[in-house]
């Protein structure tokens, strides 16, 4: 009688693989609703060495899942409908950064509506159980450059510090300083952003995988931001000690990238191996659930139901933004005019020069060319009544 009950206990619910098919209709659906959302975050991981990694993170995401397949199966699907309401929260945050045009909002909260209807889709207990691989997804975002600023800063202040404790007389002014082997500067990739950025995307996976206990996690994935920040100080003092130690003629070149690869590699290699000192290999695997997981818990929504107010919950937001750039009935602008010119200078149709500042498809634009017989100026005017997907004021990608 008690292999009996244990049989019904392990056996997963009726139905395979084919009542996820609900979670791939919606992940397809967003992804063709979001697209150009999608493909803004993939320009930036094409054109930013920064950001590579967001390619591997959906994979990784997708694996982690995939290895608790078994556990899983053994859940119930139970549609949580009571969640779409974080979709409805969700969803204006998305139209006011769509609307103005700031992609790191747009992003952060697709990934938000994503992770969102997948719970509702599946319930609060197989939510639970894959909440890591979705949080996971948030790393996909191109997120860090705000933090580069103060990341420069410190590292040229524990830097110059480092070279005066050792004894070396040292100028600073901002971002440069200067030895008297010769002057050097923290540039972009000086600030430890992308090692940064590589280890705590790495330091959390790994502390994922090796602990169970969530303060071991957590303390993992704080040593893993703290880490790369000091160490990218003690690599940079090193890598200005090697080129005034050799009279600048190493350290200075290609080679200052790839010295500081391999001490972070080394870095990290220490990192990953102290961490495992306190692994816990424990299987975490929950007990298989009761067999009242045979099949979807009664009183659960209709997945198909959640399926379709989820679809259409995402896709409000991109209606309403078309919807809100396109209206019709827009009030007639006043032709753009340039200001008189006033004594002694005069306008002048001829500026003598090709330059002209280099925009992203402004709505309206102007020109007006001044001199005064000494003197040529020239008044460059660019209006965006709206900006749009490749045609922005500001933009982060190479013109």
């Amino acid at each position: 009688m008690a292999d009996t009950q244990s049989l019904q206990v392990t056996a997963p619910p009726q139905g395979g693989y084919g009542r996820l098919l609900p979670v791939a209709l919606f992940c397809l659906g967003l992804g063709l609703i979001y697209h150009d959302t999608i493909w803004s975050m993939v320009q930036i991981w094409e054109s930013s060495k920064t950001y590579k990694h967001g390619y591997i993170i959906a994979p990784i995401s997708l694996w982690l899942i995939w290895d608790r397949r078994h556990y899983l199966a053994s859940l119930p699907i139970q549609p949580a409908l009571i969640v779409l309401l974080l979709m409805v929260a969700i969803g204006p945050v998305w139209l006011l950064g769509n609307l103005i045009d700031v992609n790191v909002v747009t992003q952060v909260t697709f990934v938000a509506l994503l992770i969102a209807g997948i719970w509702a889709l599946v319930g609060h207990r197989m939510a639970l159980a894959i909440s890591f691989p979705l949080a996971y997804l948030f790393f996909a975002v191109p997120l860090g450059d705000s933090v580069v600023p103060y990341m420069m800063e410190f590292t040229a202040t524990s830097t110059v510090a480092m070279v005066k404790w050792t004894g070396i007389p040292v100028y600073r002014e901002g971002m440069y300083f200067t030895l008297p082997s010769g002057s050097w500067s923290v540039v972009y990739a000086c600030s430890g952003v992308r090692y940064l950025i590589a280890a705590v995307t790495l330091g959390v996976l790994y502390a994922y995988l090796t602990y169970r206990s969530l303060y071991r996690r957590v303390i993992f994935s704080l040593v893993s931001i703290i880490v790369p920040i000091l160490a990218n100080s003690v690599r940079a003092y090193i890598i200005v000690m090697l080129g005034h130690l050799s009279d600048m003629k190493i350290a200075t070149g290609v080679d200052h990238l790839l010295y500081g690869w391999v001490f972070f590699g080394i870095v990290m290699f220490l990192l990953f191996w102290i961490g495992a000192i306190w692994r816990e290999d424990v299987d975490d695997e929950p007990e298989p659930a009761t067999a009242a997981v045979a099949d979807t818990a009664a009183g659960a929504a209709n997945p198909w139901l959640a399926l379709v107010l989820a679809l259409l919950l995402t896709g409000l937001w991109p209606a309403l933004s078309g919807a809100m750039k396109n209206r019709e009935g827009r009030a007639i602008l006043d032709p753009m005019q340039t200001p008189a010119a006033v004594a002694p200078w005069r306008e002048s149709a001829d500026p003598q020069w090709q330059w002209r500042p280099e925009s992203r498809g402004p709505d309206r634009e102007i020109a007006a060319f001044y001199d005064n017989g000494e003197y040529r100026v020239a008044l460059y005017v660019d209006q965006y009544l709206q900006q749009r997907d490749g045609e922005e004021l500001v933009s982060g990608l190479d013109l």
